[in-house]
């Protein structure tokens, strides 16, 4: 008998307590409006129940997800509160039973397994439970990355039993306490348990193939960053016998414990007693479920691994770990990935122009986006660093034997070895299937809204390969995953048959607003003829999905339209022949565009590349990245900061920050008023015209009171407004470093409209589109607007925190308005400074006097009130108690004060001297290298809620962890006050190229070794990388390599020379072009020299190196500047 596979989802319920499952097995717990575990539009998406034979190897699902081995024989019964499913494999039966109570936050859940076989069997059976505990599921679907990170877990051994909560310290009592235990006739047999999903699934394996199933568990406990729920036990079943065993999954909501459940249910015969009176109570409401019959499709299939072949030579790579290094001529990562023993997290690569591009990893094709990689997705944005599932495949097929495989190490791999590189605008995939060679290379149009996949495929054989390539878009977004199985009639794709494509409409696909802001239309077109396919996930893989292998669909079983929203995708596919020693050259280029005829305006100039084979589609990247392009350059005796610094930073800072704005762990899709603020200054040594663009757009974004909006989209005019203090002063900041860089004052005078300001205030995850003022003003006007916003000031004289500072965690020092920032009073001080000297450039005196004499009484009080004798104070709270204290119990010290009082030159000399030696005494640890943000870190012991950072575990993101953003600011102030050696240390603390340069350091960092991470973790997971590419940390490092480590300061057509490079440092250059002039900086030194310098030439003519500034020929030519330093 064929499996029942009904379409619908079935809840069973009380008053309080919902079980959503459906005959698949997917589904989810809810509590009280809580979702307990996670409802996600995907095969892992349940409860769980994994059954091993321990002689065989063989396993199964108790449902047919995750697993989708094929049954004999498959039944679901469904009532009110309770559900009876079972199945048969071969000897074995499985019966597995759900009750939901008349009263009460739990379900039961007991499995029955009887062996009907002549034999005994030993099994072992693994629940799984994926734990989210939100009343806000969306959370989940657009974060689970960062939603997953405030959950912790426990085990109770003598209760066989696993306990989750969620940090939120605002209101402990939100969230409830989740218990997912076992219950056992003979506990002896309990194995183990484990609440990391990496530990138990494994890198880049789907759900329904966990490497955990044939491996003890490793019983992880604590703050895990990515929970899931799993326990495990033994059975021993002779010929003939049963054996039952009883799980409960309670929620447990303040006051009430869970301890409360367990004393009710001690042991198994208290659980088993109510489980049957209850059950057999609701028995009267099941029924069988109603059902379509469809084939239960094979899982994928476990590849024997064949001779590896092809292997590129390791030797010539550049910081060798295992996994990658970088080629040496062109820094490009070049991978060897073995899709069973891939890198520990995703390691990605971004394509971008300003308005498209896509995302890929080692691994997969991932996301792919317009004008808005949030809003304007067209393909799904995984967010699972575990399983990092495809959003679009490319499948070859070899029509002759039927054997298919992807092009990429997911989700069908060809072999047990890829080679894989990221490069700038490109990644490259290659492997091979018998005697057929193929590489994919993915890339973007520099300029236009295009995608190309272009294939090459070689036939080594001696006869010819028939063979089909097949393109599959997932255009399922989990955004829409609410509305799920609600889909309007779609409108079919249309064929262009002179234009050999297929033009589509993705808002078919996706009915709830998640093109709210873009809206868009795509075409595919190929090469080779093309074929639409299908429009339906289940017509291509079965009810498996991309686990499966796809179907051969021929064109005489018709095209079908997606049955609901999980169920949509596009797929199409070309066809050729490859003769004996032959090579073919394939390209499916997929172009978006906001109207219909803008799109199939693409079409021609897509298809004038296809004409090429796919190296051409890797000369045209975008003109920074071009060979030989007018970009910075750096030699020094550092080979890993050189190939970061000419490659990496400004290619992660350009194409993640500014065009992708996102990163594998973040959607941003908006700009950050803050931070791309800074970037954009970096940007200056790479692209002055967008760094002064991006000033004059961000002064727009102004409300007319002086604070702005804290995000902003560029493409649909929506945005959030907070109330953080900072946020206005980086438009002054930014403002005074392109003048001091560009010595362009005229931009002050440019004309910017304000935005009109509707005086509420806001949340920090309030979107709105706010309207255009009618006044406007000079930018000089919205600067002074953004100086007298923070210029507001507490009982101490230092400005108020409001609803936080750069630390946007610390948002309940001061949201009652009287809560002060010391950081912030270093940071309005150096602003303050700023402007007195532009003020009286352009003759405002009087002004310019109001700003010296607000900058002096600000100096008196932060070396007055903020220091607390040894250190700088972080902040006041609401009720005057310090933050930051030596009496502290959490946030002792914090090293973004200590930095600033240097930085802005307002800490007394002997007290940011002092304060600096601390924060290297009290931050620095040596033996991990990493500079903690602050320590120690919040958990609770002063009692005090700082904010949402709070929130984070101990030595996480913001609360403890390195942060690299605030290691390069203690980097340059390590640099004023003359020491080199901290500087560099901090340079190699935050490179993620040393902290990967082995295998074993590769798997302690975890995260890309080529771009930088926004934090390093300290505490319970020291060593690891956080979030990487979305971080304005890589744009701070490349400045701090030239202003600081270099010390080469631009101030118009002057430049000053400070440099602090490490006494062993003998040599070394850099070259920084500027508009008027490419000018070239050599150093050379004695080992252990002092940086003092001992003599500058320009182009072999002796300067007076006493001076401060030196002139900078503009005449356009190269020029030199050599220093000898002793």
């Amino acid at each position: 008998m064929k499996p029942c596979l009904p379409e619908s989802e079935y809840v069973l319920s009380n008053d309080s307590f919902e079980s959503h499952i459906n005959a698949l097995g997917n589904g989810y717990l809810k509590a009280r409006g809580c979702f307990l575990t996670s409802h996600r539009p995907s095969s892992d998406d349940g409860l769980f129940f994994f059954v091993r034979d321990v002689d065989s190897g063989t396993y199964w699902s108790a449902t047919p997800a995750p697993v989708f081995a094929h049954p004999d024989r498959f039944r679901m019964e469904v009532g009110t509160r309770s559900a009876h499913i079972e199945r048969q494999d071969g000897a074995m039966e499985t019966l597995s039973d759900i009750l939901v109570p008349r009263v009460g936050d739990f379900e039961i859940r007991r499995l029955t397994i009887t062996n009907h076989d002549a034999c005994a069997h030993q099994l072992e059976v693994t629940s799984s439970v994926d734990i989210i505990l939100l009343f806000d599921r969306l959370r989940d679907s657009y974060h689970q990355t960062f939603s997953n990170m405030f959950i912790g877990a426990e085990f109770s051994e003598e209760r066989l039993a696993l306990l989750y909560h969620r940090r939120f310290f605002d209101d402990p009592t939100h969230f409830p306490f989740f218990m997912h235990r076992i219950f056992l006739d003979t506990p002896e047999n309990f194995l183990g348990f484990e609440t990391d999903r990496e530990a138990f699934i494994g890198r880049g394996q789907p759900f329904g193939r966990p490497l955990a199933l044939n491996r003890p568990l490793k019983n992880t406990k604590g703050y895990i960053l990515d929970p899931l729920a799993n326990l495990r036990t033994a059975i021993a079943l002779n010929p003939g016998e049963s054996a039952s065993i009883f799980f409960s999954n309670s929620a447990h909501f303040p006051p009430e414990h869970p301890e409360s459940f367990s004393e009710r249910f001690p042991d198994i015969g208290t659980i088993r007693s109510f489980f049957l009176s209850e059950f057999e109570e609701d028995r009267h409401s099941r029924k069988e479920v109603p059902c379509k019959q469809d084939e239960v499709a094979p899982p994928m299939p476990l590849l024997k691994k064949p001779p590896a072949s092809d292997r590129f030579d390791t030797d010539s790579l550049l910081f060798w770990n295992g996994f990658g290094g970088f080629d040496p001529e062109t820094h490009d990562y070049r991978m060897r990935i073995c899709p069973e023993n891939l890198p520990p997290q995703p390691w990605a690569n971004f394509l971008a122009n300003p308005d498209f591009g896509m995302m890929t990893t080692e691994n997969s094709l991932g996301t792919t986006w317009f004008k808005n990689s949030k809003h304007g997705r067209l393909t799904p944005w995984s967010n699972n660093p575990v399983s990092d599932p495809p959003a679009e495949i490319l499948f070859a097929r070899n029509k002759k034997t039927g054997d298919t495989w992807s092009l990429t190490p997911s989700p069908l791999p060809a072999s047990a070895e890829y080679q894989v590189t990221h490069g700038r605008g490109f990644t490259r995939y290659e492997s091979g299937r018998d005697t057929l060679r193929h590489t994919l290379t993915a890339s973007v149009h520099p300029e236009r809204a295009i995608k190309y996949l272009a294939v090459e495929l070689e036939n080594h054989g001696n006869e010819p390969l028939d063979i089909n390539l097949v393109f599959f878009l997932d255009t399922s977004l989990e955004a829409s995953a609410e509305n799920a199985e609600t889909l309007a009639q779609p409108s079919p794709p249309r064929v262009i048959p002179e234009q050999n494509a297929i033009l589509f409409d993705p808002e078919t696909f996706s009915p709830v607003p998640h093109q709210e802001f873009v809206r868009f239309f795509a075409a595919i077109t190929g090469s080779d003829p093309l074929r639409l396919v299908t429009q339906s996930k289940e017509q291509l893989f079965g009810i498996a999905g991309s686990l499966s292998i796809p179907k051969d669909i021929p064109e005489s079983e018709g095209i079908l339209p997606p049955q609901s929203n999980r169920d949509a995708c596009i797929v199409t596919e070309m066809h050729f022949s490859i003769a004996p020693h032959e090579k073919h050259h394939a390209v499916f280029a997929l172009c978006v565009g906001t109207t219909e005829e803008e799109t199939q305006a693409l079409l021609p100039l897509a298809r004038e590349a296809l004409k090429k084979h796919s190296p051409f589609l890797l000369d045209t990247p975008h003109r920074l990245w071009k060979p030989g392009n007018n970009l910075p350059t750096l030699a020094s005796p550092d080979s890993a900061l050189n190939i970061l610094f000419n490659t990496w930073l400004p290619y992660q800072t350009v194409t993640s920050r500014f065009w992708a704005k996102m990163g594998f762990y973040q959607p941003g899709g908006a700009f950050g008023f803050r931070d791309q603020l800074q970037d954009a200054i970096a940007l200056w040594y790479v692209d002055p015209e967008s760094t002064r663009q991006h000033i004059l757009a961000a002064a727009a974004q102004q409300f007319e009171d002086g604070n702005v909006r804290a995000w902003w989209s560029p493409d649909s005019g929506y945005g959030v407004k907070n109330a953080t203090s900072d946020h206005p002063l980086w438009l002054a900041w930014s403002t005074a470093e392109y003048i001091r860089l560009s010595g362009h004052g005229d931009i002050l005078d440019t004309n910017i409209s304000f935005l009109s300001d509707d005086r509420n205030e806001r949340t920090q995850f309030d979107v709105q589109c706010h309207e255009i003022s009618p006044r406007s003003a000079s930018l000089l006007e919205h600067c002074l607007a953004s100086i007298e916003y923070a210029s507001a000031f507490g009982a101490h004289g230092l400005p108020l925190m409001r609803s936080g500072d750069w630390n946007d965690g610390f948002n309940r020092i001061g949201n009652h308005g009287k809560g002060e920032s010391i950081w912030l009073g270093f940071f309005l001080f150096s602003i303050l400074e700023s402007f007195v000297d532009l003020l009286a450039a352009r003759g405002d005196t009087a002004r310019s006097e109001v700003y010296r004499k607000r900058a002096t009484t600000l100096k008196r009080n932060l070396n007055t009130h903020g220091w607390d004798g040894h250190w700088f104070l972080r902040a006041f709270y609401d009720d005057g108690t310090p933050l930051g204290s030596e009496r502290s119990h959490e946030c002792r010290i914090d090293a973004i004060a200590q930095s600033w009082s240097v930085l802005s030159a307002a800490g007394e000399h002997e007290k940011s001297k002092e304060a600096m030696e601390n924060l290297w005494h009290f931050l620095y640890d040596s033996e991990s290298k990493i500079l903690k943000l602050l320590d120690p870190p919040f958990n609770d012991l002063s009692r005090k809620n700082p904010g949402y950072i709070k929130d984070y575990p101990p030595g996480i993101r913001e609360n403890g962890s390195q942060y690299n953003h605030a290691v390069f600011w203690a980097a340059e102030a390590f640099a004023l006050v003359g020491d080199a050696d901290r500087l560099y240390t901090l340079l190699e603390c935050a490179n993620p190229i040393r902290r990967s340069d082995s295998e074993s350091a590769a798997r302690l960092y975890e995260v890309e070794p080529y771009v930088v991470a926004a934090d390093i973790y300290s505490a319970e997971h020291r060593g690891k990388g956080g979030w990487t590419w979305y971080t304005a940390s890589a744009g701070l490092m490349y400045r701090t390599i030239i202003e600081t480590l270099f010390g080469i300061r631009f101030a118009g057509t002057t430049v000053s020379l400070r440099p602090c490079l490490p006494k062993t440092w003998t040599h070394g250059s850099i070259t920084l072009p500027r508009t008027h002039g490419r000018y070239t900086f050599t150093f050379t030194a004695r080992d252990n020299h002092a940086n003092i310098l001992r003599s500058i030439t320009l182009n072999g003519k002796p300067l007076d190196h006493t001076r401060s500034q030196h002139i900078l020929p503009t005449d356009g030519k190269p020029h030199r500047f050599d220093l000898v330093l002793e």
